[in-house]
């Protein structure tokens, strides 16, 4: 799957039944002027059990992941790490496992991210991709 999505652009799958165990692999190349792009799981477009924000600069936030869950459209507390090994102009790669109980997310570098299912979904029914990349890759494994 290739195509490029710009600020405020998103690709989104719906109706997917992901069970645990599930791996979900995004690779891609940053545009040179990204600004951020986020992966997002959940229900539906207004229950995520994990956003997955990658800010370069943008929200007032500069080289920082910032990661949290919505639930009925309202975006719950933000966690932020500045472990951001990605640059724009450059490739990325995230995987995420969805354990049931938690989210890991694994960055190209091999740092890991560990989150709780807040909403105790037990499957995930949608996968959104939005921002400044030009995805190469999405597969589930």
């Amino acid at each position: 799957m290739t195509g490029k999505y710009g600020e405020g652009k998103k690709l989104f799958f719906k109706d997917l039944n992901l069970q645990p165990g599930v791996c979900i692999r995004v690779v891609g190349y940053i545009l040179p002027d990204a600004k951020h792009f986020s992966v997002r799981l959940g229900k539906n477009d207004l229950n995520f059990g994990l956003n997955f924000n990658l800010r370069f600069s943008a929200y007032s936030d500069t080289n920082v992941i910032v990661y949290n869950y919505c639930t009925d459209g309202y975006w719950c507390q933000e966690n932020r790490d500045p472990h951001l090994p990605f640059v724009p102009g450059s490739r990325g790669e995230i995987s995420i496992t969805f354990e049931g109980n938690n989210f890991v997310a694994r960055l190209s570098d091999g740092y890991q991210i560990n989150y709780p299912n807040h909403l105790d979904f037990q499957t995930l029914n949608y996968l959104e991709t939005t921002g400044d990349i030009k995805l190469k890759i999405l597969d589930f494994e």
